[in-house]
């Protein structure tokens, strides 16, 4: 039966079952156990890659065959997986047969929430006038007390085409003033990482990924289309004699007043000091200092002592740093 734990959406925890069982035993399972067990008394766990299987227990928790499931009654299946094909696929493979049970099937995020809900720029400015956006995916202590979470602080100006994903717990986002996004950004944070976007940012669009780690950009950042900054690799990479792990996320600083060209991509560890020029195409984990061009891949210094003013080229012919209208260039030299 479902117990009295906080942070469940469910309104079946009234019901009593004779049996729940959660069905697809893999990474979403492990990402979500935690809450999902501060929700719910777990009685079996179910996978199809049991079906001929010898053991008896995982987690400490019995494991129940997929054909054994016809011998109980009112039932609650959850089943937990990352994928909305892969949860409507189970669901369409065991329909038939909780429902001939009296039983109940639901996705994991039914029961805790959604475990990867976009937020929007806009979401944020009218169901959080404070500029503070705060959830409950964070560390818990032994009453389920609340003592983390992912935070959001913004500008009550913030952009609707900004897209935040919380895909873990115990992040850090702060978004500075008047940041302007022609397109669109994404921003994935996965568990405990901090990426702070400094004041009157211009981007076009670019996807930002932070998990484990720093990002930080500067005030007065110029970026423009197809920007990939992340601070970690998707999967893990290890050392074949030791078995350790190799890859780790690594923070990446951008400094002030750094013009970042189309489709560049910025990765973990690197370091880009303020009035840099990142050329087009460019893709760097380095590290570089102040008011220098680079590009290449991977990028390298092409030119140093230089600065820059954001006076578009196809509109003003200008010949010195003076005649510019935008000239944030002297703060920073």
């Amino acid at each position: 039966m479902l117990n009295k734990a906080k942070g469940g959406i469910l309104d079946i925890r009234q019901r009593q079952y004779e049996a729940v069982i959660v069905y697809g035993i893999g990474k979403c399972y492990e990402t979500v156990k935690e809450k999902l067990f501060q929700c719910v008394k777990i009685d079996y766990l179910c996978d199809r890659k049991w079906e001929n299987t010898v053991l008896q227990y995982y987690d400490g928790i019995p494991i129940i065959k997929r054909n054994q499931l016809m011998s109980l009654k009112d039932i609650l299946v959850i089943i937990t997986a990352f994928s909305t094909s892969v949860i409507d696929s189970i669901k369409a493979d065991l329909r038939m047969v909780v429902k001939n049970r009296g039983g109940v099937l639901v996705s994991a995020d039914y029961v805790i929430g959604k475990m990867s809900q976009p937020i929007t720029g806009r979401m944020l400015r009218e169901g959080y006038n404070d500029g503070y956006y705060r959830d409950l995916n964070g560390n818990y202590d032994g009453y389920y007390q609340d003592i983390g979470g992912n935070i959001c602080y913004f500008d009550q100006k913030i952009s609707d085409f900004i897209t935040i994903v919380f895909h873990g717990k115990n992040n850090k986002l702060i978004i500075g003033r008047d940041v302007f996004i022609e397109s669109k950004l994404e921003i994935v944070m996965g568990s405990e990482g901090m990426c702070i976007i400094g004041d009157r940012m211009n981007i076009r669009d670019g996807q930002f990924g932070v998990s484990g780690g720093k990002l930080m950009i500067g005030n007065d950042c110029l970026f423009s289309s197809q920007i990939y900054i992340i601070n970690s690799d998707g999967h893990h990479i290890f050392d074949a004699n030791t078995h350790k792990r190799i890859n780790y996320p690594r923070d990446i600083i951008i400094g002030d007043h750094v013009w970042v060209g189309f489709r560049v991509s910025i990765l973990g560890g690197a370091r880009i000091g303020n009035g840099c020029v990142v050329g087009a195409s460019a893709a760097t984990s380095g590290q570089f200092g102040a008011h220098q061009v680079i590009a290449g891949s991977p990028a390298r210094v092409v030119r140093k002592n230089v600065c820059w003013s954001s006076d578009h080229t196809s509109f003003f012919d200008r010949d010195i740093l003076e005649e510019c209208i935008e000239q944030e260039a002297l703060k920073y030299i």
